[in-house]
């Protein structure tokens, strides 16, 4: 795993599964990041491409709302994630 944090969402790309997968994380801290990675066939978990860390869960959701508005799919969401989905509808 690419955190030692609970991975509350993920979003996929589904027209284009080369892009990898991006995972919303809750740190230890309660302190929430994005984390982009790629897949390697056969091997598990491939590289990260890059980690956004958030202030703020306001950023959080507005992140989220950024991928989904560009074709990002929500994969696996935890229970621990229906506050910020909630804040997607407003």
């Amino acid at each position: 795993m690419v955190s030692s944090g609970l991975a509350l969402i993920t979003l996929e790309d589904g027209r284009a599964s080369y892009k990898g997968t991006w995972s919303l994380i809750l740190n230890p801290g309660k302190k929430l990041a994005a984390i982009h990675t790629t897949f390697q066939s056969g091997q598990g978990l491939g590289c990260v491409i890059e980690r956004l860390d958030f202030q703020a869960k306001e950023t959080a959701v507005e992140f989220l709302r950024h991928l989904l508005l560009h074709n990002w799919q929500l994969g696996d969401v935890k229970s621990e994630a229906e506050p910020l989905l909630l804040g997607l509808a407003t």
